[in-house]
């Protein structure tokens, strides 16, 4: 397979990019698994470059997801066994946070489900007929993402549309073809959790479940007290404004 030619993205500093109209059509033509793992490899490598190179690991991309996965797998374990152990425990959890989505976005690639689309698969088993903003608050994410995948779904027959009457409102129902993938995807995530904990105790999982749960907690009592002392998040459309 010939190797894709990438350059790095100025506007997204998470990974490098095919850089011509035959590189895309080359990395869309890869099977689903294979994509993921590169993407996965070129968003690690950016994280971990300074790392990568001290260790020795190949800095270039190789064509095999595997190799890529196993050395930014290395670079990432030497980072936090070795060279940093103190790191801030917010990267060890996003670094913890990736490697489940990953996990289960591997598994769910042979269904023909992307990881967006399990989100708002998972809230619809529980509550069907949400709206596009009902969706959106419990999924936590834009109503542009939510517009989009949502009627990307409907295409693909896993949800229905109906308006309300009088409102004209759009809500989602899961389909027939929608609701029978619960019982077929539910456990690859019960899977990939169970490799996750693989090597604790019980005990130790139910406490690692304590200890998360108590993080959730402090940091949702930090956000309340800062939102209100009057503080908000800058939005991306903010960081050109000029400072009065």
């Amino acid at each position: 397979m010939r190797a894709i030619t990438t350059r790095a993205n100025p506007g997204n500093s998470r990974g490098r990019w095919p850089n011509s109209a035959a590189g895309w059509r080359r990395a869309a033509s890869r099977p689903k698994a294979e994509r993921i793992g590169v993407s996965f490899a070129a968003g690690c490598a950016h994280t971990f470059r300074p790392v990568s190179r001290a260790a020795g690991l190949p800095m270039r991309q190789s064509t095999d997801p595997a190799a890529n996965a196993r050395a930014i797998t290395e670079a990432i374990l030497d980072h936090w066994h070795r060279r940093a152990p103190e790191d801030r425990l917010a990267h060890l959890v996003r670094h913890a946070s990736r490697g489940f989505r990953r996990s289960l976005e591997l598994r769910l690639s042979e269904h023909g489900i992307s990881f967006g689309q399990w989100s708002f698969l998972r809230i619809l088993w529980r509550e069907d007929g949400l709206s596009q903003r009902e969706l959106s608050l419990r999924a936590g994410v834009m109503a542009p993402t939510t517009h989009t995948a949502i009627h990307r779904m409907e295409e693909q027959g896993l949800v229905e549309l109906r308006r309300d009457k009088g409102k004209g409102r759009a809500r989602a129902y899961l389909s027939a073809r929608g609701r029978g993938l619960e019982t077929r995807l539910v456990p690859l995530a019960e899977e990939a959790n169970a490799v996750a904990v693989t090597g604790m105790s019980a005990d130790d999982a139910e406490m690692l479940r304590r200890l998360l749960l108590q993080m959730v907690e402090n940091l949702a009592r930090d956000e309340i007290a800062a939102l209100e002392r009057g503080l908000r998040i800058t939005s991306t459309r903010d960081f050109g404004a000029p400072i009065d």
